[in-house]
């Protein structure tokens, strides 16, 4: 299985018109193939900006059009036959290490707020697949965003509001928002209006927890884990600077999977040696909230 690309190229000069969709910008400098071999991505070339070290594949919103909607439940999940009753039962979780790995990861984040001061009244889950996180915070009013059609029947079953477009989610409305490995799926070109927005329907003291893969393909090695279906590849000063540029106060920043991935030998991005920056694990998470009126 690819999990890396095979080569960076140097281009012949940084992007005049295209600014990187984290730092803003003008410092995309090299390409790479895709860090797969699964169609369609596997044909898809990454930019790399070289201050940040962000990866992204640049006008993904054709290639996304209708992957979610119709592709992502049957290739990636294949778990959506399942009753919703039966799902989030405790027997078909201890007879499925996916669904135990996916409850332990929405605990630890329910946690994780929860030491920060979260309140889980009014909790939006975007990107929420099933609606793992949701079931496990107890929320009393539970709120998703998840284009895949397949996952709207849990949503139904936890009595989740459900939003189609990210227009129609309410500004000034949630305690907590939580967007857990779904902003790498994103089109880069729409990330900031994304954070913007999401920012903007916090209310005063709200906080707003997010959680990426590892994305530094740009100095490190990131072998065994499958890349596809992602469209952004995070470093951690790419996560960090793209929550600041979007108007996010930062409190809490650090990587949560425990072991160390190894560096490259010839990088073409190197990070600050300034804590989060230069942290080699993964699941890479920050808590912020929208700056104090």
């Amino acid at each position: 299985m690819k999990t890396e690309p095979e080569a960076f190229t140097p281009l012949p000069a940084p992007v005049p018109d295209r600014p990187c969709p984290a730092c803003c910008e003008f410092s995309l400098t090299h390409q790479s193939d895709y860090p797969s071999t699964v169609a369609p991505f596997a044909e898809q070339t990454v930019l790399y900006c070289t201050r940040c070290g962000l990866g992204h594949v640049p006008d993904a919103a054709k290639l996304l059009a209708t992957y979610y909607r119709e592709d992502y439940a049957k290739t990636n999940r294949k778990d959506r036959e399942v009753a919703p009753e039966t799902y989030f039962s405790e027997a078909h979780r201890e007879r499925s290490p996916m669904m135990q790995r996916y409850f332990r990861r929405a605990r630890n984040q329910v946690t994780c707020l929860k030491r920060h001061g979260g309140r889980f009244n009014r909790v939006l889950d975007f990107g929420s697949g099933p609606g793992y996180l949701l079931h496990v915070s107890h929320a009393k009013e539970p709120h998703a965003f998840e284009p895949d059609v397949a996952s709207a029947k849990y949503l139904d079953h936890i009595g989740a509001r459900q939003y189609e477009t990210l227009g129609t989610v309410p500004r000034n409305h949630f305690d907590i928002i939580v967007a857990s490995h779904s902003i790498e799926h994103l089109v880069g070109e729409e990330l900031r209006t994304t954070l913007k927005h999401l920012l903007a329907s916090l209310r005063d003291g709200g906080l707003m927890l997010i959680e990426v893969p590892h994305g530094g393909h740009s100095y490190l090695h990131l072998k065994g884990a499958r890349q596809d279906p992602h469209t952004l590849f995070f470093t951690p000063q790419a996560l960090y600077e793209a929550v600041q540029y979007a108007g996010g106060e930062i409190i809490f920043a650090d990587a949560v999977a425990k072991p160390l991935i190894p560096r490259r030998e010839h990088p073409i991005y190197t990070p600050k040696a300034d804590g989060f920056f230069d942290v080699d694990r993964g699941s890479l998470t920050v808590i912020c909230q929208r700056p104090k009126s």
